[in-house]
């Protein structure tokens, strides 16, 4: 586990028995951008010899400031993807998130953009003064970028439930176990959103979008 902290949201009665946020299992590698030839790989021509040479030794140049820059995106991405995780599990998730948005303005291919989103959505289930909403903003994005990664829709299903969601939430738990059939958590996870459903349809409440308040019958004769 991540070792952040529990969702939890008062307002929901979704949250009780929210199961423990899991770490990410993608990781920062960028692909390697292809070398330049080697200038000795150019043939030679009788005319303008000094400038072909030229235009190699500017190419070069300009390959060593790319190289240079994408290294210079890795280090702080991967700098900014830990000072987030750290303050995530000293329960500050507000600077957490503000890592991780500065992190997703680098221009990060859509795998690792995912990661960043599905973790800002983890920390905002965590912040009790967050909006369920925005939570099931950034699993959203996670889930466009990275469709077949089993853990975004996990992530996507329990800010649903958060939100009240409960239907759209099973379908994406449902889709997470057709990603990751062999994974228990999500199994028990599952069942329990399904348990609850009927539940809350015994009680009165309306899961059939968000949820909403049982109808009251009248008290008068």
């Amino acid at each position: 586990g991540s070792g952040l902290a529990k969702p939890t949201n008062a307002e929901s009665v979704m949250a009780e028995g929210a199961p423990a946020n899991k770490r990410s299992k993608l990781s920062f590698n960028f692909k390697a951008k292809p070398a330049l030839p080697k200038p000795d790989q150019f043939q030679n021509t009788e005319q303008d010899d000094d400038s072909d040479a030229e235009e190699i030794d500017i190419a070069v140049q300009l390959n060593r400031h790319e190289v240079i820059a994408l290294e210079d995106i890795t280090s702080k991405a991967k700098r900014l993807k830990a000072e987030g995780v750290a303050l995530a599990e000293g329960e500050k998730y507000r600077q957490a998130r503000q890592r991780w948005v500065s992190a997703l303005q680098l221009g990060l291919p859509d795998d690792i953009a995912a990661e960043l989103h599905e973790m800002i959505a983890q920390v905002l289930l965590c912040d009790s003064e967050a909006s369920p909403f925005l939570a099931v903003e950034a699993a959203e994005k996670a889930v466009r970028l990275h469709d077949t990664w089993a853990e975004a829709h996990q992530t996507l299903a329990r800010a649903r439930l958060q939100f009240g969601e409960i239907k759209l939430a099973i379908t994406s738990f449902e889709r997470a176990l057709e990603l990751d059939s062999d994974n228990s958590a999500l199994q028990a996870e599952l069942a329990e959103a399904i348990d609850t459903t009927q539940r809350l349809q015994q009680e009165g409440w309306d899961v059939s979008q968000r949820l909403s308040q049982p109808e009251q019958t009248s008290s008068n004769p």
